[in-house]
């Protein structure tokens, strides 16, 4: 198996070549089509890179390897196999930490960082909660019946402020349920890889965050608790030169509440680096 086959990557928008290419990396649960909504305002302009990372979507399922540093060095080699040798990187939530991580080791690989909604500290209660949802549901199920009594009568988000965020919880879990091949409905992501990754979310980021050396935006949700207002003034105080917005009526995924509005962020700040 290739090493683009391994991580599902699909490439839109023009051909191929470094100074206008964009990778973006999903956030944890997600996977690259998660994209799609934002696509259409870059494909214009740019080639764009979207692909799986290691134990999510269509990726590998590989027994270890789920710090940040790891998803960091798989995008190495998608890079190396692509032929690109710098690129910007956009990353959502824990997609913006292989970002970063990245962006750290490889600066000379690296064009620009777009931080999506998460920073150098670790939110041990958004971390801890994510956990015990996934913890919470009683995979595998027998049947999709049993599967959507579970999510309408028993299902219960922490974090959830009201019954649309559970719904809306409960269809992006679903959404990461697949049948098997024994007619059970089980994760489609590797489970003890994905808590591995959660495991590593509760350590601090700071020393690498402050190695970054290429241009920076960074965009919070303004309803989001992924990332605090005080972790984002530190991210401004210890990155000065980074370019740093709130983006009003949004929550942690920015780019599915709001596509066009934060895609002009990422547009008008691309632009200014061209």
């Amino acid at each position: 198996m290739s090493v683009l086959e391994k991580f599902f990557v699909r490439e839109y928008g023009l051909k191929k070549q470094d100074s206008q290419t964009l990778v973006f990396i999903h956030g944890l649960l997600g996977w690259g089509l998660n994209w799609g909504p934002v696509l259409k305002y870059f494909e214009s302009e740019f080639h764009i890179v979207t692909y799986d990372q290691r134990g999510h979507g269509r990726a590998i399922h590989s027994n270890f390897g789920y710090a940040s540093e790891d998803y960091a060095e798989d995008l190495l080699q998608i890079l190396d196999d692509l032929g690109l040798k710098s690129v910007h990187l956009i990353g959502h939530s824990m997609g913006a930490r292989t970002a970063q991580a990245f962006a750290a080791k490889y600066p000379g690989r690296t064009r620009s960082l777009t931080i999506e909604d998460m920073g150098p500290n670790p939110e041990n209660s958004s971390t801890l909660a994510t956990q015990q949802m996934i913890l919470s549901v009683p995979t595998p199920f027998k049947s999709k019946d049993e599967m959507d009594r579970f999510f309408a009568d028993e299902f219960k988000v922490k974090t959830a402020s009201d019954d649309t965020q559970k719904a809306v919880m409960a269809n992006f879990l679903k959404a990461n349920l697949t049948r098997q091949a024994n007619g059970e409905i089980n994760w489609r992501f590797h489970l003890n890889g994905i808590l591995e990754t959660l495991e590593h979310g509760l350590k601090p980021r700071w020393s690498e965050y402050k190695c970054i050396q290429v241009p920076t935006l960074i965009l919070k949700g303004e309803n989001s608790k992924h990332l605090t207002l005080e972790t984002l003034q530190l991210m401004r105080d210890t990155l000065p030169s980074a370019e740093a917005y709130i983006v009003p009526n949004v929550g942690h995924w920015i780019h599915h509440q709001a596509p066009e509005v934060f895609s002009q962020y990422v547009l008008k700040f691309l632009h200014k680096l061209s």
